[in-house]
């Protein structure tokens, strides 16, 4: 997480010379999957705040980070596999912004 972090810093920092650094989906999608695998009590609730970022960024303008089907599902499984009493209703919470997402285009 921390490496895509300093990726989009310096992508932000001078978009020409580290075009090659600009996180993409699929580098977010590699975070995500991480902290779904993790076993860190933290991880459901880190995946979503990814989630967000992802978000936020498609929603100024950034295509390249949209976030899709696999985003989504990689941060239910997460809530899932740390259960709770809550996480049900995270997923369900989830699965509605992919839907409302899905419905918008």
């Amino acid at each position: 997480e921390a490496i895509l972090q300093q990726m989009h810093q310096l992508y932000q920092s001078n978009p020409k010379k580290y075009e090659s650094l600009k996180p993409t989906t699929g580098i977010f999608n590699a975070v995500l999957n991480s902290w779904a695998r993790s076993k860190e009590t933290i991880a459901p609730v880190r995946a979503e705040e990814i989630l967000n970022w992802m978000d936020t960024l498609y929603r100024r303008g950034d295509v390249d980070v949209r976030p899709d089907k696999y985003s989504y599902n990689t941060v239910i499984h997460s809530h899932a596999k740390r259960g709770g009493k809550d996480s049900a209703a995270k997923a369900q919470r989830i699965l509605d912004n992919m839907y409302q997402m899905y419905r918008a285009g």
